[in-house]
């Protein structure tokens, strides 16, 4: 749902991922992948702050939990490998069909993955940053970028994007 009503607004970017694969695909340019990205961190934290007010929680809460290891790490990269691979196959296909197939995916991969498809580094940040990202603060991000450049299939992408970041904030 929240796909086919954002969609026509942002192009439904809830997922740094997915940001940063169309980025590495030249789809995006640098300056709005990292303006989509704080944006959907910020929504992120911003969430979890109202579960929690909702729920009668402290806002703010460290975790006693880790979540952490190979089969975690490899749970990750591959739920947002296979869910650029449904964004992008649809995409090329019938992209009338993308929200649907992306709802369909998180779905399955809730259920076929060992972290029960977090396939979002947002959600590191915010959902999830009470049980996983207070105890180890670059893994989630990072292992589930990893499936998005895997994911985008131009790794040599991420390269170029890199260095033009670093030339441009040294400048």
């Amino acid at each position: 749902m929240l796909i086919l009503t954002f969609g026509p607004v942002s192009g439904a970017h809830f997922n740094p991922a997915v940001s940063l694969a169309a980025a590495l695909r030249g789809n995006m340019s640098a300056s709005a992948t990292a303006i989509y990205i704080g944006a959907q961190l910020t929504g992120a934290i911003l969430g979890v702050f109202a579960a929690h007010l909702m729920f009668e929680l402290p806002v703010l809460q460290i975790s006693a939990t880790a979540r952490a290891g190979f089969g975690q790490s490899l749970a990750e990269a591959i739920a947002t490998f296979g869910l650029l691979l449904t964004i992008l196959g649809c995409s090329a296909r019938s992209p009338a069909a993308i929200p649907y197939a992306v709802g369909l995916y998180i779905t399955a991969a809730y259920w076929f993955t060992a972290s029960t498809s977090f396939a979002n580094p947002a959600g590191h940040a915010g959902p999830r940053r009470e049980r996983y990202v207070c105890r180890h603060p670059a893994g989630g991000c990072a292992r589930v970028h990893r499936g998005a450049i895997a994911g985008s299939g131009r790794s040599d992408r991420a390269v170029s994007l890199a260095r033009a970041g670093a030339a441009r904030d040294s400048a």
